[in-house]
C-alpha cells in the first residue's frame, strides 16, 4: 500500500477496515471485544473512539448486538434478526442495531457503503427477509 499524503474520508474508511480486521484477531486471542466508534479527522490526523470489554459467555458479541437482543421483542423482532437483511428504496440494508429510546425510528440499518440510517420498526418488519 502506498503511503498516505493526507487523511480524507476514503483514507479513514481504509484505516478503519484494516484496524477492525486486526482488532478482531487481537480480541479473539485475549477473549475481549474491541470496537471502533466514531472518528474525527483532519488532513494530518485521525482519532477513533475505542471501546474494549470482556467477551460475554455467548461469545464475542458487539454491544450493539447485545442491546438489539435485549430490546428486540419490545419492537416485534427476534434476537436472530440482528444482521438480517431488508430492502429500503431498492437497496439492501443490514440491521446493525436498535435504539430503544428512539421510539419513532429505533432500528439502525447499514447500507453497502457503510452508512448507517434510522428506520421505523414497522417499515423494517414489513420488508424483512425471514
Amino acid at each position: 500500500m502506498a503511503k498516505l499524503q493526507r487523511i480524507d474520508r476514503a483514507a479513514c474508511r481504509k484505516i478503519r477496515d484494516d484496524l477492525e480486521g486486526w482488532m478482531e484477531t487481537f480480541g479473539e486471542e485475549l477473549g475481549i471485544v474491541v470496537e471502533l466508534g466514531n472518528a474525527r479527522f483532519t488532513p494530518e490526523s485521525v482519532t477513533f473512539k475505542l471501546k474494549v470489554r470482556i467477551a460475554d459467555e455467548d461469545g464475542l458479541k458487539s454491544m450493539s448486538q447485545l442491546e438489539f437482543e435485549a430490546h428486540a421483542a419490545s419492537f416485534g423482532f427476534k434476537a436472530e434478526d440482528y444482521e438480517r437483511k431488508f430492502k429500503s428504496r431498492g437497496k439492501l440494508i443490514t440491521i446493525v442495531g436498535l435504539k430503544p429510546r428512539s421510539y419513532k425510528y429505533p432500528i439502525l440499518g447499514r447500507n453497502a457503503y457503510g452508512t448507517v440510517y434510522k428506520y421505523a420498526a414497522s417499515t423494517v418488519l414489513a420488508t424483512i427477509q425471514r
